[in-house]
């Protein structure tokens, strides 16, 4: 029986509360200047936006001249002026010729070439 009642008064121990924490005044508080932090990295923001603004413009002008030489390269030199119009035998024949070439074959397409 000593040992109930001794469990019995570990349980019935109260607990301890802490006291309550109260912030401290404003008074208390240390000032601290916030606009000299505020201003830097207002001037590192504008810093890093004018960057990409550069690095925009100078894409910008990358893509523009890769455009020219596209069309430039596209448009020049692909015209068929001045050469004989093939007919689809004709243009089927040199392909098959073109593929022989070099086999000992090519001959039996145009025997005239002897």
């Amino acid at each position: 029986m000593k040992h109930e009642e001794e469990d019995e008064e570990e349980i019935q121990e109260p607990v301890k509360k802490e006291p309550e924490k109260k912030d401290p005044p404003a008074e208390a508080l240390p000032k601290v200047d916030l606009t000299e932090k505020s201003n830097r990295m207002i001037e590192d923001t504008n810093l890093a936006a004018k960057r990409t603004e550069d690095a925009t413009a100078a894409l910008k002008a990358e893509n523009d001249r890769t455009q020219a030489m596209l069309v430039e390269s596209k448009l020049g030199g692909t015209a068929a002026a001045g050469q004989p119009n093939m007919t689809d035998d004709e243009k089927e024949i040199e392909h098959a010729t073109r593929f022989l070439e070099g086999t000992g074959y090519e001959d039996m397409l145009k025997p005239e070439k002897k």
